[in-house]
């Protein structure tokens, strides 16, 4: 047992505590003890110097912050009842992911707010975030799923990169928060229908990096080409067809659930594009899809060899369907095409 690497004890609800001699494995790499329901602690003054991650999600009843081991690089305390960190973390040299539950006390943890990369808030009736979030350095992603009366959001964490707002059905503002970042990845408003003007403007407006799904009835007059359906045309002016050119284009599709499908619980779906009847590109992995009609935004980067450009959308799950898709070109950079630019100079006797 000691040469022990890996120890796997998912949702063993019977269990309490672990012995002392936990400690002997002095070999072991990794903990898994998601969703024991009953575990209230771990042993202290213990120092497991291999352990290099340590999974305790969801144990609910576990308060204490477990101090088993200054080496791990990856903690995992969503959905425990951990609420401080103790000083002592800012001596954890090789951490480098701390994913924690959301609750007023983390403040006092002011300590290691350049340690916690992931916060999770599973408290449905919490009505604002904090202020004191913007001050997590390292933050890099919020999980907010189902805070049904959350009304704003404070300023963000210029680190942040998901933000998952999923059927936070009250969410009116973003007030302060800032999606120009090029950290931004993937922002998450399914079933967020208060949403006002200038938050779903601020979204449609996400980074160069990041796709966006939030409520709407139809594609927004911000895409400069617009067509029903799942593909469009769209003419590039302004550039000889000896160039090629890489371009940063602003995509949107309208998702619509279809009448009278039967989808049974699969909801989730991935979004893929072709150009010019190249290869398919898939945006993105699945996501959360809605009864009711949503946009998806995401922006794209391409290089091409003509101006006239033909998109095409395809979503992956059969019980819903593109009704609208739009495109706005936002920066198209000309790159000579060397062998054109030869055929140029010998024709007028240059070289």
């Amino acid at each position: 047992m000691t040469d022990l690497r890996r120890l796997h004890l998912k949702e063993c609800s019977n269990l309490v505590e672990f012995p002392d001699s936990i400690g002997n494995l002095q070999n072991l790499q990794m903990m898994y003890l998601q969703s024991c329901s009953k575990l209230k602690a771990l042993p202290i003054n213990i120092n497991m110097t291999s352990l290099d991650e340590l999974d305790l999600t969801d144990c609910s009843l576990l308060k204490s912050f477990p101090e088993i081991s200054t080496n791990v690089s990856v903690l995992k305390l969503k959905g425990t009842a951990v609420e401080e960190i103790p000083p002592s973390i800012r001596s954890w040299s090789r951490l480098d992911s701390l994913h924690m539950s959301y609750c007023e006390n983390v403040r006092k943890s002011q300590h290691a707010f350049d340690r916690i990369t992931e916060l999770h808030c599973s408290d449905t009736t919490v009505q604002e975030i904090a202020p004191w979030i913007k001050e997590m350095s390292r933050l890099r992603k919020i999980v907010i799923k189902g805070c049904t009366k959350l009304v704003s959001l404070p300023q963000l964490p210029e680190s942040l990169a998901i933000l998952d707002a999923e059927n936070c059905e009250s969410l009116e503002r973003l007030g302060h928060c800032s999606f120009s970042k090029k950290n931004f990845m993937d922002l998450n408003f399914v079933n967020c229908f208060k949403l006002n003007r200038e938050a779903r403007d601020l979204i449609i407006k996400t980074s160069e990096r990041g796709c966006a799904i939030f409520p709407g009835e139809k594609v927004p007059t911000y895409f400069t080409y617009r067509a029903t359906g799942s593909s469009l045309s769209v003419n590039l002016n302004g550039y000889e067809t000896n160039f090629y050119t890489e371009s940063r284009i602003k995509a949107c599709v309208l998702l619509v659930k279809k009448v009278d499908v039967e989808v049974g619980d699969r909801n989730t779906a991935s979004i893929s594009y072709r150009i010019n009847d190249e290869r398919s590109t898939q945006i993105r992995n699945q996501f959360s899809l809605s009864p009711k009609e949503h946009l998806f935004v995401f922006e794209l980067k391409e290089t091409v060899s003509s101006t006239e450009l033909v998109f095409e959308f395809e979503l992956d799950n059969g019980g819903w369907e593109i009704q609208e898709c739009g495109v706005r070109p936002l920066e198209t950079l000309a790159h000579y095409n060397i062998d054109s630019m030869l055929c140029h100079y010998n024709k007028y006797g240059y070289c």
